[in-house]
């Protein structure tokens, strides 16, 4: 059975190097060093895994696309909607159009294309991002949401909600 150890300050991977690459020595920049440990652990793991992701793996990814997709759209950027969304999607959003085309233009006309989106939980599986998060529109009252995103081959397919009215904490 292979093992990854991971002990203090030194990721240590079958080759005997550490996460830098050089035996025992790491880079000036922490940041850099952790990241270059993650991408060990990365390599390693999915050597071991005959090259295929894990479920985690994907769940992660998924995960990753999705948070940067939404910070883009929450920041005005509508145009991320044709990156993410596979051409066929379905959104089951009672009144929403099919497609991505059209979904994307009934998003552009209503209140959350213009409103401040306050982002609370992200959970994702192999197949699933789900988001909580507060709707806050301009001139309509303020909701809280949570979205299910289907995700196949790094795009989503499909797409279910719910909201109410958010209630002030007390």
């Amino acid at each position: 059975m292979k093992r990854l150890a991971v002990g203090f300050g030194r990721v240590y991977c079958p080759s005997g190097r550490t996460a830098t690459g050089r035996p025992g020595r790491f880079s000036k920049n922490r940041h850099e060093t952790i990241r270059s440990m993650l991408r060990t652990l990365d390599t390693a793991a999915r050597r071991w895994n005959g090259g295929n992701m894990t479920d985690i793996d994907t769940a992660e990814e998924n995960k990753r696309r999705f948070l940067d997709a939404f910070s883009r759209f929450a920041a005005g950027d509508v145009e991320v909607l044709r990156e993410i969304l596979r051409a066929d999607f379905l959104s089951h959003t009672p009144g929403a159009p099919a497609g991505r085309d059209a979904w994307i233009e009934f998003i552009v006309n209503s209140p959350i294309a213009g409103a401040q989106l306050d982002l609370q939980h992200v959970i994702a599986d192999a197949e699933f991002v789900v988001a909580h998060y507060g709707l806050i529109p301009i001139d309509t009252p303020p909701e809280d949401v949570v979205d299910i995103w289907r995700f196949e081959d790094g795009l989503i397919v499909e797409h279910w909600d719910v909201s109410r009215p958010s209630v002030p904490v007390s």
